[in-house]
């Protein structure tokens, strides 16, 4: 039998021990690798979680400052508001403290933790702005009075607002909240329309229409003015209505030749800016709440509505409807506010209506009681409620966000 030399036997055993090192240095780099990945992941989870948590943060600032700035256009005490100016007068009385910086616009701080901060501007128009480095910025961001191209009512009836949330980082509290070694964390800009409703009906009265020929008012049925207001308004020249039931007012029936009762009239806005100004649109009568919300705008979008005992029109509200109003006999409606029909108008007792009703142009109003009274009265009182409640500054479409880079 023959043996293997001693120096082969040598040579392979430093054979096996050169391929254990390399094994061991690949085990070893490959765990590097695999550490070093799982270190950059985690690095970069926690830098996304935190880009993320401040871009946040930001965006919840500039929605902020755009809910204070309506609520300072709210506050002003001359409508509508032709000049956005938020002011820090501690010598006024009451002291005025609208804004932390009254030469930017309106501007509020407030710690988050820490040396990290929050921060929203609102910029105002100033065309003489002493500081030359500031123009850029306040020309893009300013409120503007969008009136002209918006609305069709006066100046200060609609703005576009851009509002700017900050994530800053304050190092040093004597310098400004950008300036080094300040560091500004994360930024978010939204942009959103306010508008002022004008609530206007055509005349004071429970009643409008153009045609005066197209109101019947049945036995049993009561149109009222009161005091203060007529019972029927409408066009001069077009008729008088039919009346067997009641008609009463300041006078009961009056015209005039500069009626109107256009959407833009009536609301100083157009009928697709109405829309997406209200508190609630319903396109099927199915959704109809039993009592319509208090105080609020609400547009019937469902076509011809009926209004019967299982949905009846109730509550305190500004109502639009396009399309055919009827409210059934048995409803037992009772509503107080303004309610604008762009169709026909059909009420069967018994139902009661307090503030006032538009009907649109080219279309009747049939008011009909039936062992019950129908009852249309004029209220200026609920009118004026509804406009400061309704007619205040409100966003109308959606709250936009802009490019913070622009």
């Amino acid at each position: 039998m023959s043996r293997n030399h001693p120096l082969s036997d040598r040579a392979a055993i430093g054979e096996r021990g050169n391929a254990l090192i390399l094994a061991m240095f690949f085990v070893v780099v490959a765990a590097s690798l695999v550490f070093v990945g799982a270190l950059s992941t985690d690095t970069m989870r926690d830098r996304t979680t935190t880009q993320f948590r401040l871009r946040s943060q930001a965006s919840q600032f500039a929605r902020s400052g755009l809910t204070e700035a309506i609520s300072w256009f709210r506050r002003q005490t001359t409508q509508p508001v032709t000049a956005f100016a938020p002011s820090n007068d501690l010598l006024a009385s009451p002291p005025r403290i609208d804004t932390d910086e009254p030469d930017i616009g309106l501007v509020r701080e407030f710690r988050i933790e820490g040396r990290i901060w929050g921060r929203y501007e609102i910029w105002k128009p100033w065309s003489a702005d002493p500081v030359p480095g500031r123009v850029p910025l306040r020309n893009a961001l300013q409120a503007l009075d969008v009136s002209t191209e918006r609305t069709f009512g006066p100046g200060g009836t609609a703005w576009r607002l851009r509002a700017v949330g900050y994530v800053f980082d304050r190092r040093n509290e004597a310098l400004g909240f950008d300036t080094a070694p300040n560091h500004v964390l994360a930024r978010q800009v939204f942009e959103a329309e306010i508008l002022r409703l004008r609530l206007s009906p055509p005349g004071a009265a429970a009643l409008s229409i153009r045609d005066g020929s197209a109101v019947t008012i049945r036995a049993n049925a009561r149109v009222d003015g009161g005091t203060t207001g007529a019972g029927v308004y409408s066009k001069n020249g077009t008729g008088s209505p039919s009346v067997a039931g009641v008609l009463t007012g300041s006078p009961g029936f009056s015209s005039d030749a500069n009626y109107s009762c256009s959407t833009e009239t009536v609301f100083g806005v157009s009928e697709r800016d109405l829309v997406t100004t209200a508190d609630l649109v319903v396109e099927s009568s199915q959704d109809l709440p039993s009592t319509l919300p208090a105080n609020a705008l609400v547009v019937i979008d469902a076509g011809n509505i009926t209004f019967d005992s299982t949905h009846p029109l109730r509550g305190s509200a500004v109502v639009y409807v396009r399309g055919d109003v009827t409210i059934a006999a048995g409803s037992a409606s009772s509503f107080s506010g303004l309610l604008y029909v762009a169709g026909n108008l059909r009420i069967t007792a018994p139902a009661d209506v307090d503030g006032s009703i538009v009907v649109a142009d080219g279309h009747t109003a049939e008011l009909i009681g039936t062992g019950d009274w129908v009852r249309v009265a004029y209220d200026s009182e609920i009118l004026d409620h509804l406009r400061r409640e309704i007619g205040q500054y409100r966003i109308t479409g959606p709250i936009r966000g802009l490019d913070p880079r622009d």
